[in-house]
């Protein structure tokens, strides 16, 4: 459940850039929270995959690709010039990306 509680605040935290970025206010902020969100997906896939052990790395789970998908997508580009059409782009694949972990996690969880 702690990993579903880390998507919503990553979703809610790309939303509100989003938003921000559609109307071209605050840029500031909307690079604090381009900062906060990657901080936030190095840090989630680092605890996970600290969690594993020091055995044979196994392949990443859904959740780990999600964690990587948002570090990629904000590693692109400088950061001082954001363009508002490629980061609502960058924006929206990342929260299809949460949506779809968020959909994979609740049906494992049915599953079980």
């Amino acid at each position: 459940m702690e990993k579903l509680r880390t998507l919503n605040t990553l979703l809610e935290m790309t939303k509100e850039a989003e938003d921000l970025a559609s109307k071209g206010e605050q840029m500031e902020r909307i690079k604090t929270l381009i900062a906060e969100i990657r901080r936030k997906a190095q840090k989630e896939y680092e605890r996970t995959r600290g969690d594993q052990g020091r055995g044979e790395p196994p392949n990443p789970t859904r959740y780990e690709l999600c964690m990587i998908g948002i570090r990629e997508e904000f590693g692109r580009g400088s950061k001082s010039n954001l363009n508002m059409p490629a980061l609502r782009g960058s924006l929206g694949r990342i929260q299809e990306e949460i949506h779809r972990t968020i959909n994979e996690i609740k049906a494992r969880h049915q599953v079980m």
